[in-house]
């Protein structure tokens, strides 16, 4: 198990916010609001799941929404 989280899980995996929330809020034009920490609590869950690697991918994904 550990050598799978180090060797592999560490390496595809990006647990830090590709996206700050002001960067969200730039991004999708919005002002601070509980949304916006709802926006970045559902693009760290999606990196966490390994859905999304780039951080264009994440601009992308936060617009999706």
């Amino acid at each position: 198990m550990q050598e799978y989280y180090f060797n592999i899980y560490t390496k595809e995996i990006i647990e830090e916010p590709l996206l700050s929330g002001k960067e969200i809020m730039e991004i999708l034009n919005l002002k601070p609001s509980p949304k916006v920490g709802k926006i970045k609590e559902l693009l760290l869950k999606a990196q966490i799941e390994g859905k999304i690697k780039t951080k264009e991918e994440a601009v992308g994904f936060i617009k999706s929404i």
